[in-house]
């Protein structure tokens, strides 16, 4: 019983340690999303290339921090 004490310690340690990086991807992914639909509800294919133009940023960005 002690032993499924300790996984269980294990796993919340590491799911404390991943969700702040998870919360800011998801957060940049939703950002990406609403700026794009916004721009899609102006003009069509604004939303478009805002949105090709964000992701391209963020591969550049990726690419420059080394990660891919």
């Amino acid at each position: 019983m002690n032993n499924v004490y300790r996984n269980l310690a294990a796993l919340i340690a590491v799911i404390a340690r991943v969700f702040p990086a998870l919360l800011r991807d998801a957060a940049g992914i939703i950002g990406i999303g609403l700026i794009s639909y916004g721009a899609w509800t102006i003009y069509r294919p604004a939303g478009l290339i805002v949105a090709g133009m964000l992701l391209l940023a963020g591969a550049v960005l990726a690419a420059r921090a080394g990660r891919a």
